[in-house]
């Protein structure tokens, strides 16, 4: 078996906590961007709905993106585990 030895479930865990930063961190830059308690300019409360709206979507595109590459790597070493296992006389 080549490649990474860590366990799937550690590699799945590791992906979830990447996106669930990266979901604390457009939101946190949105609330942060947003009106002072004392300002006002019409807009207030945008940044912080574009905020969590991009963090969703990074937060899924990060999800979607490494499951298929989880995928795609498990189903390689699996192939080629069973072609090693089959070797010809």
């Amino acid at each position: 078996m080549r490649g990474s030895k860590r366990p799937l479930w550690k590699s799945v865990c590791f992906l979830i906590g990447i996106s669930f930063l990266s979901f604390v961190l457009f939101s946190y830059i949105g609330k942060v961007g947003d009106c002072k308690p004392h300002e006002i300019d019409g807009q207030c409360g945008m940044s912080t709905a574009f905020g969590f709206v991009f963090g969703i979507l990074s937060a899924v595109v990060i999800l979607m993106c490494g499951g298929v590459y989880l995928a795609l790597k498990r189903s390689r070493e699996k192939r080629e585990i069973e072609e090693s296992d089959v070797l010809p006389d």
